[in-house]
C-alpha cells in the first residue's frame, strides 16, 4: 500500500507470554508509553510535511489531552469523534483522547453529514454520557456543527511532558468502528484495549514487529 502517512510500531518483546493472550491487562496507552520510554528519539509519525519522534508525539498528545479533559465530556467508555484529515494531527488527537480516559471514533472527511449523524447516534448507545463531542479543524466544522466541538487549530500547542491523570483500563473501550452498512444501517462495534493487545500479541510470533517496522495508517 502506498500512503504518505505512516506510523512506526515497536514492541521490544519478540516472544510474548502466551498465558496473557486473550487475557491481556495492558492498554494501548501503556504499550505506547513503554515505547516512548524505550525509544524517545525514534521516528514515530511521518507525513509528507511533518515528522514526529515518540517524545514529540507524546508531548503534543499530553497538551491536547488537557484541552480534551477540560473542554469536553470524557471518561471511561465515553466516545469522542475525531473528524480530521489523515495526518499527524489525527494521530495526536487519537492519543489525546485515550490519555483523557475516553475512546475515539475516527470519521473520514468524505463521510456525508447524514451518515455522520447515524454513526454518532449509534455509538452513543454505548456511552456512559448522553452526548458525543467532536475534535476537528475549523475548516471542517460545518459538517459537525450540531455537536460539541473542540477545534484543534485553536488549542494551545505547547508540548507537555506531564502525563494526564486519567488511566484507562484494559476492559475499557479504546475506539469504535462501523460495519459497511451493506445490509442496512452501519452498526457500531466498540473495541476494547484488551482486544487490540490480544491481536498484537497473537501476531507478534508470526510477524515479529520491532522498532524498524512501519505500519500504514489504514486499518480498523
Amino acid at each position: 500500500l502506498s500512503f504518505n502517512d505512516v506510523a512506526n510500531f515497536d514492541d521490544s518483546s519478540t516472544e510474548p507470554d502466551q498465558r496473557h493472550l486473550h487475557n491481556n491487562d495492558q492498554t494501548m496507552l501503556e504499550r505506547f508509553l513503554h515505547t516512548v520510554e524505550a525509544h524517545p528519539e525514534k521516528l514515530a509519525v511521518a507525513t509528507s510535511s511533518r515528522t514526529l519522534t515518540y517524545r514529540q508525539l507524546d508531548n503534543l498528545a499530553n497538551a491536547l489531552a488537557e484541552n480534551v479533559s477540560s473542554q469536553i465530556c470524557v471518561g471511561e467508555n465515553n466516545f469522542v469523534a475525531v473528524y480530521l484529515e489523515r495526518g499527524s494531527d489525527m494521530i495526536v488527537a487519537l492519543l489525546a483522547v485515550l490519555k483523557a480516559g475516553a475512546a475515539y471514533v475516527p470519521i473520514d472527511l468524505s463521510t456525508p453529514k447524514e451518515r455522520i449523524q447515524v454513526m454518532l447516534d449509534d455509538i452513543s448507545s454505548y456511552c456512559s454520557s448522553s452526548s458525543i463531542s467532536v475534535i476537528t479543524h475549523s475548516e471542517h466544522s460545518s459538517s459537525v456543527e450540531d455537536y460539541n466541538l473542540l477545534l484543534i487549530d485553536q488549542c494551545p500547542q505547547d508540548p507537555k511532558n506531564r502525563q494526564p491523570s486519567e488511566k484507562p483500563k484494559a476492559a475499557d473501550f479504546a475506539y469504535g468502528i462501523f460495519t459497511s452498512g451493506s445490509t442496512g444501517r452501519p452498526k457500531a462495534v466498540p473495541i476494547t484495549h484488551a482486544n487490540v493487545m490480544n491481536m498484537l500479541d497473537a501476531l507478534q510470533p508470526i510477524i515479529q514487529f520491532d522498532s524498524t517496522d512501519v505500519w500504514s495508517q489504514f486499518h480498523s
